[in-house]
């Protein structure tokens, strides 16, 4: 099903550009490598020890911004919806959650405080002034999650999964963890992917029976401010029905 949409950025105001990311995946085995043995046994098992399991992929870096290009408007406060090929696509925090394994329920009693004559709080955290919560991180951790979004194309729209990447099938990875890539497209041809009429879109990313019943899925943050808007929920509402029998109560 295909249909017009306005966009956040209206087609003609399109400009070139090149997103940034500082997460460098090398920086992950400089942590460890100077941590000694009992605490690297427990990053590990931390919920940060998957990362561990990521491929050293390059960054898509036009791939990134190519998709930010299309995103489009609608009423929906906590979701992120594209057009791509005339198809409606959505980032949220449902697929954040099915991409990377963390788990982003609710804990309004949690307000721990960070010291701040840290060598890596102050090169990070130079806004904030008096304390620092966890609230004051997961602003930062959001800042961080270029790979996640490239991994989360590589989901939703399968031709730019097989042409780009490399899926190991791997089942008992996160899926973060079952991609693989070296290539790095070019801005003209990965623009011209994306348009095509005929693509094949996920317009949700929906949990397999295992996914469903990690704790990262079943104990999710479900936000009661969502407002129903029909230019999008018409095709969350079609494939719901199409995934019927996996579950039936996906957001």
């Amino acid at each position: 099903m295909e249909r017009s949409f306005d966009y956040v950025i209206p087609i003609e105001h399109r400009i070139k550009g090149r997103p940034s990311q500082k997460s460098f995946l090398q920086k992950l085995d400089y942590v460890r490598e100077i941590l000694d043995d009992v605490h690297q046994e427990m990053l590990m098992e931390s919920c940060f020890g998957h990362l561990y399991q990521m491929k050293r992929i390059p960054f898509s870096a036009q791939l990134v911004h190519q998709i930010v290009l299309r995103m489009i408007v609608t009423k929906k406060q906590n979701d992120i919806w594209f057009s791509i090929g005339g198809k409606p696509t959505r980032f949220s925090l449902y697929e954040f959650s099915l991409i990377k394994g963390l788990r982003a329920s609710e804990e309004p009693s949690l307000e721990l405080h960070i010291v701040t004559n840290d060598r890596l709080v102050k090169k990070h955290f130079k806004k904030y002034k008096k304390v620092i919560t966890v609230y004051n991180l997961k602003e930062v951790i959001k800042s961080q999650s270029a790979y996640g979004r490239q991994i989360w194309a590589y989901e939703a729209i399968p031709s730019i999964g097989w042409r780009y990447g490399e899926n190991l099938h791997e089942a008992d990875l996160l899926r973060i963890c079952r991609w693989n890539s070296s290539e790095i497209p070019n801005s003209k041809d990965i623009g011209a992917s994306l348009d095509e009429p005929n693509i094949v879109v996920h317009c949700t990313l929906k949990p397999t029976p295992e996914e469903a019943s990690k704790a990262y899925w079943m104990e999710i943050h479900r936000f009661e401010d969502e407002v129903e808007d029909p230019t999008v929920d018409v095709f969350v509402d079609k494939e719901n029905v199409a995934n019927s029998s996996i579950r039936d109560d996906f957001p």
